[in-house]
């Protein structure tokens, strides 16, 4: 799977399971916009980028809190986030596991997320940011 394909299929799942708790959920049409989804939170609605992360070990998962950009000459740019979604909506593809990350929480290139409590305090514990804990 390519990761268009994946990215796609993190962007499905997460709409499914917003549906299936009950959410309004729209999704734009074409690629320009810099969010996957708008989700509609009874008094607010969030622009959210999906994300699809990988596990760096047994303990850590990561996933980009940025995007790429080429350019004609293929010469690339990393770009942030900020001020342009309200959150991350992240996916662990091993068990579908999924997470709603705050923009304001979220770093400017990548983010890593421990599944066992954290040893330090500026260290991101999976708890914090699980759908059922975190989800407005």
């Amino acid at each position: 799977m390519n990761t268009k394909e994946r990215g796609d299929l993190t962007e499905a799942i997460a709409v499914a399971e917003l549906k299936r708790r009950g959410y309004t959920v729209s999704v734009p049409v074409g690629e320009t916009a810099r969010y996957d989804i708008l989700l509609d939170a009874e008094d607010e609605i969030l622009r959210i980028q999906c994300k699809t992360a990988w596990m760096l070990d047994e303990d850590r998962m990561v996933f980009k809190t940025c995007s790429t950009d080429y350019n004609a000459s293929g010469h690339h740019a990393n770009r942030d986030y900020e001020d342009e979604i309200d959150a991350f909506l992240v996916r662990l593809p091993k068990d579908d596991t999924l997470y709603f990350v705050p923009i304001e929480d979220a770093p400017s290139r990548e983010m890593t997320i421990r599944h066992e409590d954290a040893t330090h305090p500026n260290q991101n514990v999976a708890t914090e940011f699980r759908l059922d804990s975190s989800l407005p």
